[in-house]
């Protein structure tokens, strides 16, 4: 069985931990596009067999999230999980100027990368530095806010829902809102609702997935794959060789399929109808 699940992660499980339990559950290849932090919650794409080799062909290339912002406090890990380094008394926001300073997040801008993220220098991940002990100067990223909006002010913090490209930190967001506000805040809870085309709607959650059940979760790769035209071929022989193939097609990289079924994604060589195998997806 081929294909992928849609899982809506629950808090106090890593995404690692998701993929194992899932591995063990179907006995196959197992992978994860993009990992939550144990207690965030919301949409984990999980791949099975093949569809692990599809990630470069999934749009992932903007992200969903409510959020909610702790003021008043600062903590190692932008979020209230870690140690708190820093606290002052609240003060009172009112809903106009959350909603100003927020509109003002939109758009490029370049952001702090987090001590605790995967990211490397020198090559080692930020978050084994953090754990050492060690505080470095990490880069600045470039990011994009799509759509952010408040949703609600209950006492010293608020939540918001905000559409952002890959790789935008939520917890630096916070600290970044808080700091306009002309305090600081962290992150107190985190909830991604959409990956790209797949929202949190379409999800099973974790405890409902069992052993006599995941396969009718499952989501076929050519569901999945809707960012590629698709061509068909008769005899798939020449595809599983990886063989060059000639295609009548306007655009340079096109889905293979046999009976339905992906078998490859195929780049045209230079200005030809001839296209040549650019990964197996059997």
């Amino acid at each position: 069985m081929n294909g992928v699940l849609l899982i809506n992660k629950p808090t106090n499980i890593t995404s690692h931990g998701v993929v194992k339990h899932i591995r063990q559950m179907t006995k196959l290849k197992v992978g994860h596009t993009g990992t939550l932090d144990p207690q965030a919650t919301g949409v984990l794409i999980v791949m099975l067999g093949s569809a692990t080799k599809l990630s470069p062909y999934l749009n992932l290339s903007t992200k969903k999230y409510v959020a909610t912002c702790q003021l008043g406090q600062k903590t190692d890990t932008g979020d209230i999980w870690g140690e708190v380094i820093e606290e002052r008394k609240a003060i009172d926001v009112t809903q106009p100027q959350l909603e100003e300073i927020l509109n003002s997040f939109l758009g490029e801008s370049y952001q702090k990368t987090p001590m605790v993220s995967a990211a490397k220098i020198k090559g080692k991940k930020l978050y084994e530095y953090h754990r050492e002990g060690q505080v470095i100067d990490t880069p600045l990223r470039k990011i994009e806010v799509f759509d952010i909006s408040l949703l609600s002010i209950n006492d010293n913090s608020f939540t918001f829902e905000a559409t952002v490209s890959s790789g935008t930190y939520i917890r630096t967001l916070c600290e970044d809102i808080a700091t306009k506000l002309e305090t600081i805040g962290t992150m107190s809870a985190l909830n991604r609702v959409g990956i790209g085309d797949f929202t949190i709607d379409q999800c099973v959650d974790l405890k409902d997935l069992t052993y006599l059940n995941w396969q009718s979760h499952l989501i076929s790769k050519k569901d999945v794959l809707t960012g590629l035209p698709y061509v068909h071929v008769n005899d798939p022989q020449p595809i599983f060789f990886g063989k060059p193939m000639e295609f009548k097609s306007e655009h340079d990289e096109v889905v293979v399929l046999f009976k339905d079924e992906v078998l490859a994604i195929y780049q045209r060589d230079e200005n030809s109808n001839v296209y040549k195998s650019k990964r197996g997806l059997w």
